[in-house]
């Protein structure tokens, strides 16, 4: 119990103190912006903060993540140590296979799979992820192995909304929903914010946008996998393995996607071992 209270009064004294630098920055930040050319300065700045990077090795390749928020920085820095399974999945595509990223966030697994030989197809509709996923591609050297398309993924296509909750309208974040407010667990997002944008099936995009169709899939879309599975009927018959993230708190959406992938001749090759929360799990195609 002791030992307990210590550790919460230390994390509230390190989110004090995180606050009081913040804001002292912002005051440095308003005060040279009153002087001659100080906007300019400030912009400086901005832009140098922008393209901070950070990179991470393996014993056989370099990937560089750009990192101007805390959050990309825990992205990056834990590529090896936040999802392992993905990582051994990953290693273990044949080079020039194609593979589809659905929910590619900043690019930190795309940028991985593009080293390593595949052509991928990062697909990410955050306005914020964006341009930080381009920026990653170029640093890495990645421009002619990795295409990124900044569309939604969802049962059926059409100019629809796009909602994303307060608490990650920041680089990196995540929890967003495309076509209707959910997030993990089939709960409303927090304090959503509603844009417009486009949600293409991902039959759509390989018949009419002429998209090489996945022989790897990867889904991580924050609660809505079964509704990107839905509108891939097509596209499923040549997908040999599919890593996808399940949220057993949804008890619809996990036994959708385990009926849609069992119906289209896939077996689950890593059952989990808590059968709470969202976990990934990897599919194999039986032929």
């Amino acid at each position: 119990m002791r030992k307990t209270f210590i550790w919460k009064i230390l994390r509230l004294a390190r989110t004090f103190w995180e606050v009081l630098l913040g804001e002292i920055v912002i005051v440095v930040f308003k005060f040279v912006r009153i002087f001659p050319r100080g906007r300019q300065s400030t912009s400086r700045a901005l832009s140098k903060i922008f393209t901070f990077s950070n990179s991470i090795r393996d014993s056989e390749y370099k990937y560089e993540y750009h990192t101007p928020n805390w959050l990309t920085f825990f992205r990056a820095k834990s590529l090896f140590l936040k999802e392992p399974e993905t990582i051994e999945w990953l290693k273990h595509i044949p080079a020039g296979s194609v593979l589809w990223d659905v929910g590619a966030n900043i690019g930190t697994y795309s940028i991985y799979a593009g080293k390593r030989g595949c052509k991928v197809f990062a697909i990410e509709p955050s306005f914020l992820n964006i341009e930080l996923l381009q920026r990653n591609i170029i640093l890495n050297k990645l421009n002619n192995t990795i295409a990124l398309l900044p569309v939604g993924v969802g049962e059926r296509t059409s100019l629809t909304s796009y909602f994303m909750s307060s608490p990650n309208l920041i680089w990196g974040g995540a929890h967003n929903s495309v076509d209707k407010n959910v997030g993990a667990g089939g709960l409303p997002l927090e304090n959503a914010v509603e844009i417009r944008g486009f949600v293409f099936s991902m039959d759509d995009l390989s018949k009419f946008m002429n998209i090489e169709p996945p022989q790897y899939l990867k889904i991580d879309v924050d609660g809505l996998e079964l509704e990107v599975l839905k509108g891939g009927a097509s596209v499923l018959k040549g997908v040999r393995s599919i890593l996808i993230e399940v949220d057993h708190d949804s008890h619809e959406q996990s036994q959708g996607l385990m009926e849609i992938l069992k119906g289209s001749n896939f077996i689950l090759s890593s059952p989990t071992a808590n059968n709470s929360g969202p976990v990934n799990q990897i599919w194999i195609r039986k032929d």
